[in-house]
């Protein structure tokens, strides 16, 4: 109780320092508490982005001047039933080959291999269309009748789906080819291509480690960034109990010539920044209660407590090994 009283009457005696240690550990809080939101939705985002990534698949890109011989031969090749031609003009995505099971999701069917070779005239629509037909109707575009096949989603920045040679029975060229197969496997089977640069070969399992890497570079910029500003406010804090320091010598002196011991002085300054700054502390947080999960919450309450303690440690050190002589001297 004793404790209480004499922090009481320090905070009174010197209200500034007290308001502006307030301040700061406010502001600490509700820095790391904003940067641990951000990590965290960072964090979401990322496990949703990696866990959509297409797993054993792979894009060749056609560079060719002679697309349609290119295509010719590279259907020769590539495993049946694996692969998806895509040409995409305007917002139709004009496929060749074998859709795979992951491509549509939505209501109806997706378009069968028969219905992609054959070129007949069926489609798919995407449900951002807002479209009033359902599966079996009729609708027109690019000029074509095509009856509705599914509407719903598919991984292609288009607005609709139709096999290619439903557009132009002598057709065949595209501009990319979807592969379910792993770079390693498809590699061998387009080497002699590759060499020429004819097609560019781009492997999903490498792009999606280069992302999550830099998702992980991100996050370690940003905990940089947070413990850089808590180093910043404990240089502050530091510079603040040592002024309060100097400015209590007498009263130190004092208590130390009625018997108060170096820890009594040392046991003061640090109870006087544990409470000053749990308060603070506690109402920064408190904006991300419903933001943050309750354990990391706490766990960032109490590391923001400890650091203020080690801000307060060597000034109160110092506090507490003043003699008592020497410093009703300097006064």
């Amino acid at each position: 109780m004793n404790l209480f009283r004499d922090a009481l009457g320090g905070w009174k005696a010197r209200p500034l320092p007290f308001v502006a240690s307030l301040l700061l550990c406010f502001v600490l809080s509700a820095l790391i508490g904003g940067g641990l939101l951000i990590l965290e939705k960072s964090k979401r985002a990322t496990e949703s982005l990696l866990a959509a990534w297409p797993k054993d698949q792979c894009t060749l890109l056609v560079r060719s001047t002679d697309p349609g011989k290119l295509t010719r031969e590279l259907e020769k090749r590539l495993p049946p039933h694996h692969w998806l031609g895509i040409r995409i003009q305007n917002q139709t995505a004009w496929v060749t080959g074998t859709l795979p099971e992951t491509f549509f999701q939505g209501q109806g069917h997706a378009l069968s291999p028969k219905q992609i070779k054959e070129g007949d005239s069926v489609i798919l629509l995407n449900q951002n269309l807002g479209e009033t037909k359902g599966p079996g109707d009729i609708v027109i575009a690019e000029d074509q009748a095509f009856r509705i096949m599914g509407i719903g989603a598919f991984p292609l920045q288009a607005e609709r789906v139709a096999p290619l040679r439903a557009k132009r029975l002598q057709e065949t060229a595209v501009d990319s080819f979807l592969i379910q197969q792993p770079a390693s496997e498809l590699r061998p089977l387009v080497q002699d291509l590759l060499r020429w640069k004819d097609i560019q070969l781009i492997d999903h399992q490498e792009k999606q480690q280069q992302a999550k890497q830099g998702f992980q570079r991100l996050r370690r910029n940003f905990v940089g960034i947070i413990l850089a500003v808590g180093l910043m406010v404990a240089i502050l804090l530091q510079a603040l109990y040592q002024s309060e320091i100097r400015e209590r010598k007498s009263e130190f002196a004092l208590r130390r010539s009625l018997g108060a011991t170096p820890a009594n002085i040392r046991n003061q300054i640090l109870f006087e920044a544990l409470i000053a700054n749990a308060l603070p502390a506690f109402v920064g947080y408190l904006f991300f209660i419903a933001l943050l999960p309750a354990l990391t919450l706490v766990l960032a309450f109490g590391f923001t407590l400890l650091w203020m303690l080690l801000c307060a440690t060597l000034p109160a050190i110092q506090a507490a090994s003043i003699p008592p002589g020497e410093a009703l001297k300097g006064e």
